[in-house]
């Protein structure tokens, strides 16, 4: 009898060992969750104030990409210019106003890109908050690809306008008309318009994938309220 009772107050202790366990991983389990929640919250609401902010920052980019474009387009008239005088035109030019600079006045502008918020975000190591695959691939694209290869375009324009600042061909306005003429100006004016022209075409489509992104954040945030 006594045999029996002493296996039952095991079994019982046993039993009782095993609720308080059950109990301890449970309660680990749902603080563990909590935490869970409260973290991928605090993730979600700093992937929210980072769309928000990027949103300013694509914004204000397509304004200097448009002042960029409105420089290039004032070049590439420049280079128009340069390249159709002719000694007659220039002579007649004279006559109507006196006197007429043939040297190249043109200027050059880069594009300055507020990727502040993005360089940021990206080196936490928290692009990976945001969940909306589509708009964090839009995002790595625009920042990843589309601004380095804008940037490279206007490294190659800065180097084809200082080549073409740098000729020596304004000593005097002799000199500077004679050089007009010259075959390697004409290539470098040549070369430099076309570059330029085809600049033109990355602007606007660099203009168009922001604002499609813009698109993109606001319906985001909008349904995430």
């Amino acid at each position: 009898m006594e045999t029996k009772n002493a296996g039952h107050s095991v079994l019982k202790k046993l039993s009782e060992i095993a609720i308080e366990v059950l109990i301890i991983v449970f309660a680990v389990s749902i603080s563990i969750w909590f935490h869970s929640c409260n973290e991928h919250r605090q993730h979600q609401r700093e992937a929210r104030e980072f769309l928000a902010d990027l949103k300013d920052d694509l914004a204000n980019d397509n304004k200097e990409v448009r002042k960029t474009m409105a420089s290039v387009e004032s070049a590439i008239k420049d280079l128009e210019f340069m390249t159709s005088l002719t000694r007659e035109k220039i002579d007649g030019l004279k006559r109507q106003e006196g006197t007429v600079s043939v040297s190249f006045k043109s200027n050059i502008t880069t594009t300055k890109i507020n990727n502040g918020n993005y360089e940021g975000f990206k080196s936490s190591g928290k692009i990976g908050y945001i969940e909306n695959k589509k708009i964090k691939r839009s995002i790595l694209k625009y920042y990843q690809q589309t601004i380095p290869d804008l940037q490279e375009l206007e490294r190659i324009n800065t180097a084809q306008f200082y080549a073409i600042l740098n000729y020596d061909h304004a000593r005097d306005e002799g000199a500077a008309e004679d050089a007009v003429f010259s075959p390697y100006f004409e290539q470098l004016l040549d070369g430099h318009s076309l570059h330029l022209t085809g600049s033109l075409i990355m602007y606007r489509e660099a203009i168009a994938e922001s604002r499609e992104l813009v698109a993109e954040i606001e319906q985001e945030l909008k349904s995430r309220g």
